[in-house]
């Protein structure tokens, strides 16, 4: 029979380019072993979030910290979405997830005539952004 499930404390969101405060991360157990116990850690997106290989809760101790690593990518992708989970040996895994908001950013402009007489459907405007759109992000 496993022991019970680890449990994995990260913040709700993180921002691109913006280094998040040491041990940000937390894994915890809900009793004390004899022994320390590994706990292996993986991010599901590491081009968006990374984390230590593993980390040891001491005997004695209930928890372990651990840093978070935000990637800050040149990409315009929005808020991405990242599990985070905790897997040890005997134990059930632990799993969070955490939103990495983008710091890229772009202007949307629109554009209208001066004038238009109520009732014309054939006014023409126009909208722009101060950067390409990837077509994947349009699409999603």
């Amino acid at each position: 029979m496993l022991d019970p499930e680890l449990t994995v404390t990260v913040p709700a969101f993180l921002t691109e380019g913006v280094r998040p405060k040491p041990d940000a991360g937390l894994v915890s157990i809900p009793r004390t072993r004899i022994g320390s116990l590994t706990v292996d850690l993986n991010s599901s997106d590491t081009s968006e979030v990374r984390v230590p290989r593993n980390v040891i809760i001491p005997a004695g101790q209930t928890s372990a910290t651990f840093d978070l690593d935000v990637m800050d990518d040149a990409l315009r992708d929005g808020t991405q979405l990242a599990y985070i989970t905790a897997t040890a040996l005997g134990c059930e895994p632990g799993l969070t997830r955490i939103l990495i908001h983008d710091n890229e950013s772009m202007t949307l402009s629109v554009s209208l005539p001066p004038d238009a007489t109520e009732g014309n459907t054939n006014v023409v405007g126009r909208v722009s952004t101060s950067a390409a759109v990837p077509v994947w992000s349009v699409c999603r």
